[in-house]
C-alpha cells in the first residue's frame, strides 16, 4: 500500500478516537470478533450504562443502533444497560413518525412544483441502506437544490410550518437554514460541501441521481458512490461528524453497494479536490474497521493526497485548527513526521494573513465573525470557565 499523505496524523484529530472505534467494532464487526470489541470497550470505560445513558452527547443518536447490533452478535448485555438502549429504540421509533410526516410534506411539495432538488444525508440513507429508518437518527432534512431555484424552493416553506433561519453564501455555494413549528431544522444547499473549492457540479449529481421511494413519495437521491463521497466528505468538513453516525452511514452504504463503481468515486474525487480530506476519512475506516475498500482505490487516493498543492491543505489544516480550538501544540505532535511538521510551522505564521484574505473575500461577515472573533472569545470564555471550576473544586 502506498504511503499516508504527509499531514496524515495531524488531520487525524478529526477521527474518532480509540475507545469510539472500539464501539464501532463492536457494532459493526460480526460474530466473536464483535463480541469481543464489546468486552474490551466496556473494560476501558469506567461506567458503560452511565457513559451511554448520560454521558458523552456524541453517542445518543447511536442508541438504536447499538441495540440492533448488539442483539445481532449475541452480546452480554448488563440488564439496566439494555433497558436504557431499548428505551432509547423506543424513543425513536415515536419520533420517527412526527419526522417522516414532515418530510412527506416537503417532498410532496417539490415533486409537485418540480423544483429540481436532492434528498441527501440522514433522510435519504435511513430508507435506503438502513434496516428500518428508526435506527438511523436524523436531526434534520437536508435537500442539495439547483442554485437558481433555491429562492423558489424556501418561498413554498412558510406553508409548512417553516420560517426561515438565516441564509450563508461563500461565492458558488448558497445556503438557506430553516426551521419547523416542531424545532425540526431544514437546511437548503446549492453545493454539497460548504466550501466552494470542494465543489461538485449540480447537474452531474443530478445526472447519477437515482429515484427511490422515501416517506411514501417518488424522491431524488444521490448515487451510491456520491452518497459516499459526501458522507466521508461531510465527516470531515462539518462538525457534524461528532455525532459519530458518518461511521454507520459509510459501512452501511458500502455493504449495500458491493459493486460500487469505485473507479467513478475516484474520478469525482480527484476533480472536486478532495483527494486529502478523503485520504483521512476512508484510510481511518479501511485500517481502524476494515471497510472492505479496494487496496488500488486507497493507493491511488493516498498518492492523490500527497500531491495536494497549498490551497488544499491550507484549508483541511484550517478544519483540524478549529477542530483542536487552535491548539498548535497538540497538531505539531500529532505529526510524526519533521516534513509535516516544518509545512505546519509555516502554515501557521502565514496562515492568518491568508485565511483572513479569504474569509473577507467571500463578503460574509457571519463566517469572519465567528472564525476570528467570536471563536477565540468563546474559547478563552470556556478556558476561564474551566480554571473557575477547578480552583473551586466544583
Amino acid at each position: 500500500m502506498k504511503a499516508k499523505p504527509a499531514l496524515y496524523e495531524v488531520l487525524s484529530v478529526l477521527l474518532p478516537n480509540p475507545e469510539q472505534t472500539l464501539l464501532f467494532r463492536a457494532c459493526l464487526w460480526s460474530g466473536e470478533p464483535g463480541r469481543q470489541a464489546w468486552s474490551e470497550w466496556c473494560g476501558c470505560v469506567i461506567d458503560p450504562i452511565k457513559m451511554l445513558r448520560d454521558g458523552d452527547e456524541t453517542l445518543k443518536g447511536l442508541l438504536p443502533l447499538i441495540f440492533s447490533a448488539l442483539r445481532d452478535n449475541n452480546a452480554e448485555i448488563h440488564e439496566a444497560l439494555q433497558t436504557c438502549l431499548r428505551t432509547a429504540s423506543l424513543r425513536e421509533e415515536l419520533r420517527i413518525n412526527t419526522y417522516r410526516q414532515i418530510l412527506r410534506q416537503v417532498l410532496s411539495g417539490y415533486a409537485d412544483k418540480e423544483i429540481p432538488s436532492i434528498l441527501v444525508e440522514g433522510a435519504a440513507l435511513a430508507d435506503t441502506v438502513y434496516k428500518s429508518p428508526s435506527s438511523r437518527h436524523s436531526g434534520k432534512i437536508d435537500v442539495i437544490i439547483k442554485y437558481t431555484e433555491l429562492t423558489r424552493a424556501a418561498g413554498l416553506l412558510p406553508s409548512m410550518g417553516f420560517s426561515e433561519s438565516y441564509e450563508e453564501v461563500d461565492h458558488e455555494h448558497k445556503q438557506i437554514k430553516l426551521k419547523h413549528e416542531s424545532g425540526l431544522p431544514l437546511h437548503l444547499s446549492s453545493s454539497l460541501f460548504p466550501i466552494s473549492y470542494y465543489h461538485v457540479p449540480f447537474d452531474d449529481l443530478w445526472g447519477r441521481s437515482q429515484v427511490q421511494p422515501i416517506a411514501d413519495v417518488p424522491t431524488r437521491i444521490l448515487s451510491p458512490t456520491d452518497s459516499l463521497l459526501h458522507v466521508c466528505g461531510n465527516a470531515f468538513f462539518n462538525r457534524t461528524r461528532r455525532t459519530l453516525l458518518w461511521i454507520f452511514d459509510s459501512w452501511f452504504l458500502i455493504n449495500k453497494y458491493p459493486n460500487l463503481d469505485w473507479d467513478n468515486l475516484l474520478s469525482t474525487t480527484l476533480g472536486s479536490n478532495l483527494e486529502l480530506p478523503l485520504s483521512i476519512t476512508f484510510g481511518y475506516l479501511a485500517e481502524e474497521l476494515n471497510a472492505p475498500i479496494p487496496v488500488y482505490f486507497l493507493d491511488k487516493l493516498y498518492s492523490a493526497a500527497s500531491e495536494t498543492g497549498g490551497e488544499g491543505r491550507s484549508h483541511a489544516l484550517s478544519v483540524a485548527r478549529e477542530e483542536v480550538r487552535g491548539n498548535y501544540i497538540k497538531m505539531f505532535f500529532e505529526s510524526r513526521n519533521w516534513y509535516s511538521r516544518a509545512y505546519l510551522l509555516n502554515w501557521i505564521i502565514s496562515s492568518p494573513i491568508s485565511h483572513i484574505v479569504w474569509l473577507l473575500s467571500n463578503r460574509n461577515p457571519r463566517l469572519f465573525l465567528s472564525r476570528h472573533l467570536l471563536w477565540p472569545l468563546s474559547d478563552v470564555a470556556r478556558r476561564t470557565l474551566s480554571l473557575c471550576r477547578n480552583l473551586t473544586g466544583r
